[in-house]
């Protein structure tokens, strides 16, 4: 949680430095609504151009929500998730194709729709992501992205299921696998 802390800080600092001298339209805000529809995990990324066609984008997801809470069968996508991110735009920064490397890292407790089974963990990877941006007027835009991503999982623990908490696995592992699908909305200031 501390190393999580110290990333984000120091990107936030790095993004307002990088802006200080800035010029319209270099910042932006967004929320991706696929997030908010996968059990209600908020979230929220602010993003700095950096020059015609880079940015730096560093974000967040938070989802402490029990579905079914009382049932034998309980519902769970809790997360706290940060990630920093270079982005290429391959036109102009906020219109057109993008590319993205991110550094990211997750807090995560899982249970529910397709398993009984129980995994809770934390997850430090790299992935790639790609996508559009459609601009809609001056200052909003809709983006859409798919992404994957890898890395280690540690403290990792899997329970039969969750109100037993007999433990099946547990220890560290390596990961690939699908990172974000984004359907966002984006203000640029």
């Amino acid at each position: 949680m501390i190393l999580l802390r110290r990333i984000f800080f120091l990107t936030a600092a790095l993004l307002l430095s990088a802006s200080v001298t800035s010029r319209a339209q270099n910042l932006s805000l967004s929320t991706n609504f696929v997030d908010w529809g996968f059990f209600g995990t908020a979230n929220l990324s602010f993003e700095a151009a950096l020059s015609q066609h880079f940015s730096l984008e560093t974000g967040a997801k938070y989802n402490p929500w029990t579905i079914k809470k009382n049932s034998t069968r309980p519902i769970k996508n809790q997360q706290m998730t940060g990630y920093v991110a270079a982005k290429y735009w391959f036109w102009y920064v906020y219109s057109g194709w993008w590319m993205s490397g991110k550094a990211k890292f997750s807090d995560y407790t899982q249970t529910g729709l397709l398993k009984s089974t129980m995994d809770e963990g934390k997850s430090l990877g790299a992935g790639l992501a790609f996508g559009y941006s459609y601009m809609l007027g001056k200052h909003f835009n809709i983006d859409l992205g798919l992404g994957l991503w890898g890395g280690r999982t540690f403290d990792y623990v899997s329970y039969h299921c969750a109100e037993c908490m007999k433990v099946e696995k547990s220890g560290a592992k390596w990961f690939i696998g699908p990172d974000n699908i984004e359907v966002a909305l984006k203000y640029v200031f």
